[in-house]
């Protein structure tokens, strides 16, 4: 489909869409500008939908991939990511993911509790080799990415048909396969030498490596980070305490981190796992300042 007309088909789906759209926002602000809190639903959640409405949404998926070209599919989803006139709330998937990375113009999300959702705080997750991935969400409770895009259209844009929702659904994915993080020091190969010591203390005695692997620093898995839950969170996780273990590369400018968004700086992150932390990636207080700056600095240049 040629740009210009999918640009009018995003126009006329807007202009639909607005009129089938809730006349109150999901969402409502809370007092402090860094956390956005959810009222009713997490736009990343699970979605009710019968066996028959996901087959006609995949066999639209399929049938945009197959009748546009991979150009064209990048071109929309690029229009849709960055789009706030598409959505339920007036934001765009680049709020909170700008440029595909985590940092969140509306800053972390705060999840109510109202059944039969959880309370407690979510960061915005990357999206840098999204394809490669997998699973998804905070909690790894989404194996596959057709699924939690679908879930993500359904939940977070207007209502449309599920040909349009397939439309998307491709178009997204397309786009967010071409989202890489950016060139760094570790790349370019021009790391200072506090941060090859620390390359050195990440995969020797700090045991970073165990969970970070990789080109892009993740393992694919799940574990227990043994982050504490604060001021009466719910957030249930993947079996109680374990949260997907994310991409490590541009983590110099994703802050804060952890899932619920706890730990406000790099330096924070591994004093929090050197001194306070139980789980699967304690170390055990057995880094001296020095190795820990060191590992800041390596983390610093990926």
């Amino acid at each position: 489909m040629p740009i210009r007309k999918i640009r009018i088909t995003l126009a006329l789906v807007a202009l639909l869409a607005g009129a089938l759209a809730l006349a109150s926002t999901p969402w409502s602000h809370g007092s402090a500008p860094s956390v956005k809190h959810f009222a009713k639903f997490d736009p990343h959640g699970n979605v009710k939908m019968s066996k028959a409405e996901r087959r006609r949404i995949l066999a639209a998926t399929e049938a945009a991939n197959n009748s546009s070209s991979h150009e064209e599919l990048v071109a929309q989803g690029r229009e849709i990511f960055r789009s706030n006139t598409l959505s339920r709330t007036a934001e765009s998937c680049e709020s909170c993911h700008a440029e595909g990375a985590a940092v969140a113009s509306i800053g972390t999300l705060a999840h109510g509790g109202v059944a039969p959702d959880f309370k407690g705080l979510r960061d915005p997750l990357p999206l840098y080799d999204v394809t490669q991935t997998p699973p998804y969400t905070w909690g790894g409770t989404q194996p596959s990415l057709t699924t939690q895009t679908t879930n993500v259209v359904k939940k977070f844009y207007k209502p449309v048909s599920d040909a349009t929702t397939g439309q998307f659904v491709a178009a997204l994915m397309a786009y967010m396969g071409t989202i890489k993080p950016p060139v760094s020091p570790i790349d370019l190969g021009t790391m200072s030498d506090a941060a090859k010591r620390g390359e050195n203390v990440f995969n020797g005695k700090g045991k970073c490596s165990h969970c970070h692997t990789g080109s892009l620093f993740t393992d694919l898995q799940v574990h227990d980070t043994g982050v504490p839950k604060p001021n009466g969170e719910t957030d249930p996780g993947k079996g109680g305490n374990a949260f997907d273990t994310p991409t490590l590369r541009d983590i110099r400018n994703t802050a804060p981190y952890m899932h619920n968004g706890s730990l406000p700086t790099l330096q924070s992150v591994v004093d929090f796992y050197n001194n306070q932390a139980i789980g699967d990636a304690q170390l055990g207080g057995n880094l001296s300042p020095q190795e820990e700056s060191d590992l800041v600095e390596f983390l610093k240049a990926l």
